[in-house]
């Protein structure tokens, strides 16, 4: 599929109907409404962030000192990443890498200690000079799915704790030119269809479910993954493709606030839904720096607000997921769609899927789903940190409020 083909389907995606619940024409989706105001800002605005962070006096360490990764030197580039057979077939060579990325950035920004940015941006010289993650290995049935996922994921942790840092006047110019090169070379490869040997001539059918993993979750990453880099970069034309995939989102979302694409996994419906929620809020964040508020959005009733309140709901009633979880699509490891898998409510080792109430929650103290979420998870307020990849590392020490 050529440039201008990719482009008009964007536009049709974006769009989505124009017609209203009434049967009236709504005017069509302008992207161009949207542009980068504050370029190199992502998640957060530096300066105002460390004034909140001062209001945590002795406790920042606390939030924003996770745990000590290896020693940099240690964690050696990983050029090519390797495409995996079966679920779950990540490159897990990327992992100490990612986790490096989110200790020592959250460290050095929210503490200032000069080891740790002096090791961050150490690590991202090195591997940019190697030539990390630049190239991307089909598996063995030809498909780069798992291969470009895994990049799409490092690169949703890498840039917005890289945004935080990289204005510190500690960072010299040579490594900032180095590492901006890198990653912009490295979200161009991110952002490409997945899939087997004919996806150059996919035509995407996300309502019909089909081509999944350039419709669902994963294609969200990619878009978030765009509009970090755009708002990083000043680059309009990626950051508008988050904001138009953030609108898709929300026409592909039934009215209970569920989403299809998501919820048809089986035992993991809910466990997908989570996940997907937490690219939607991330985007919504980045858009939020730049003036853009898409919390606020609405079509035809569906918005981020009712997509949380359905997993929620689903959370505390499981029961309410099984007439969508039984088409047992990609189910993952669990067999049986009527035991929904809530394990993501807890810590998964050195990460947490449910990171991203640390920003809606800061975002909306005072909203129902909010003052659900303390009701159904209290573990949660017990045990931050709280970082994932999808929402830009160390959430804790980026957004909870004193």
């Amino acid at each position: 599929m050529g440039r201008k083909s990719l482009a008009v389907l964007m536009t049709v995606l974006a769009a989505g109907s124009t017609t209203g619940a009434a049967g009236q024409a709504s005017p069509a989706f302008d992207a161009s409404r949207y542009s980068v105001s504050r370029p190199g800002t992502v998640l957060i605005d530096r300066v105002e962030r460390l004034a909140t962070l001062h209001h945590f006096g002795h406790k920042t360490k606390r939030l924003c000192r996770i745990s000590e990764p290896a020693p940099q030197t240690s964690i050696e580039p990983v050029k090519a990443i390797e495409g995996r057979l079966g679920y779950g077939g990540n490159e897990r060579r990327i992992a100490p890498f990612d986790w490096a990325v989110v200790v020592y950035s959250a460290d050095a920004f929210g503490t200032g200690a000069t080891p740790a940015l002096q090791a961050f941006t150490s690590l991202l010289t090195r591997w940019a000079n190697a030539g990390a993650l630049t190239s991307i290995e089909d598996n063995i049935a030809g498909s780069n799915t798992s291969a470009v996922f895994s990049l799409k994921r490092s690169l949703a942790a890498l840039i917005p704790n890289w945004a935080a840092i990289r204005y510190d006047a500690r960072v010299r110019a040579d490594q900032r030119a180095k590492i901006d090169a890198w990653i912009g070379r490295l979200v161009t490869l991110a952002d490409t269809n997945t899939g087997g040997r004919n996806r150059a001539r996919r035509i995407l059918r996300c309502a019909a479910n089909q081509d999944t993993s350039n419709c669902n979750n994963h294609r969200y990453l990619r878009d978030l993954v765009n509009i970090m880099w755009g708002a990083a970069s000043g680059n309009d034309e990626r950051y508008r493709k988050g904001i138009a995939r953030y609108r898709v989102a929300l026409r592909q979302m039934r009215a209970d606030g569920s989403l299809p694409l998501e919820t048809q996994r089986g035992s993991r419906a809910l466990w997908y839904q989570n996940y997907a929620l937490g690219m939607l809020v991330t985007i919504a964040e980045t858009a939020a720096r730049q003036g853009h508020d898409l919390y606020g959005m609405n079509i035809e009733g569906r918005s981020l607000h009712r997509a949380v309140s359905f997993l929620l709901e689903g959370i505390e009633r499981p029961r309410i997921v099984h007439p969508y979880a039984k088409a047992n699509r990609l189910p993952g490891p669990g067999l049986d769609w009527r035991e929904q898998d809530l394990r993501f409510t807890e810590p998964r080792g050195r990460w947490h899927h449910m990171a991203w109430t640390e920003a809606y929650m800061a975002r909306f103290p005072d909203h129902a789903n909010t003052r659900r979420l303390h009701k159904l998870l209290p573990g949660l307020f017990e045990d931050r940190p709280h970082a994932a990849r999808t929402t830009g590392g160390n959430a804790s020490c980026l957004f909870m409020q004193p």
